[in-house]
């Protein structure tokens, strides 16, 4: 979820192989294009839904999930730091949200609890721990 140029499905994919199927969906028609473009050159098959995290996936389940959600919020946006600086290359509906940057995690978490994966993988800021700590045990008791 949140496929962007597809670097991450496109590494799983090559590292898993082919005996498995892949998924990858964003909201911009922009990044699938980019991601699409990118799997063709890297020669692997994934399966590309525009939409909402997985909203385009109502049917399937899923039994690895990995996400690269924006999940950075207003007082993350104004840092300067050298491991931020490169960050002012990407689009900023890519990086920031709202509630703390938390917002499409915990939409994510709320639709995966329907149909709980064995494993999810998630990107987020290391100061977000405790109350993703909360979001997960919400959906996931």
């Amino acid at each position: 979820m949140g496929t962007g140029s597809g670097n991450i499905i496109i590494s799983l994919t090559k590292h898993l192989g082919s005996r498995h199927s892949y998924f990858a969906s964003d909201v911009s028609k922009k990044a699938l294009a980019v991601a699409k473009k990118n799997a063709k050159l890297h020669k692997v098959r994934i399966k590309f839904k525009q939409g909402s995290l997985l909203e385009p996936w109502k049917n399937e389940k899923f039994d690895i999930l990995v996400a690269n959600l924006p999940y950075g919020w207003k007082k993350w946006k104004n840092n300067t730091s050298a491991a931020t600086i490169g960050l002012k290359f990407e689009p900023e509906n890519s990086l920031f949200t709202k509630k703390s940057g938390l917002l499409l995690i915990n939409k994510l978490l709320k639709q995966a609890g329907k149909h709980p994966p064995s494993i999810i993988f998630l990107e987020f800021d290391p100061r977000q721990i405790q109350t993703l700590k909360i979001m997960i045990k919400k959906h996931f008791p």
